[in-house]
């Protein structure tokens, strides 16, 4: 019953974090859409940076560490990415069409 209630949890946070973004992506100012990235972004970065990693640890194997965490915390911002990309494309295909019925209009 418990992992349950977790799961549900992190689906709920899933769906609200990618509605938000869907939301701050149709806002006018294109910054907006790039905060939620930006951040899990920035989250990898602290956690590379917070890596407690040997000097005696092979170049090879810290490598292959931080680039998996690198990975493995930007596939969130890939995503919220990939939806501003498409968010923004939607808005300026609706601005032109808004644009030419205006001129059809005149």
């Amino acid at each position: 019953m418990r992992i349950i209630g977790i799961i549900l949890l992190l689906i709920l946070i899933f769906a609200g974090t990618i509605f938000l973004q869907i939301v701050l992506s149709k806002k006018e100012s294109k910054w907006m859409g790039l905060m939620l990235p930006a951040i899990f972004v920035v989250l990898s970065v602290i956690k590379v940076l917070g890596l407690p990693i040997p000097p005696s640890a092979p170049r090879e194997q810290t490598i292959s560490i931080i680039s998996s965490i690198i990975l493995l915390y930007n596939i969130p911002a890939v995503l919220l990415l990939s939806i501003y990309f498409i968010c923004r494309k939607n808005n300026k295909k609706n601005k032109e069409l808004e644009k030419m019925n205006i001129q059809d209009i005149e």
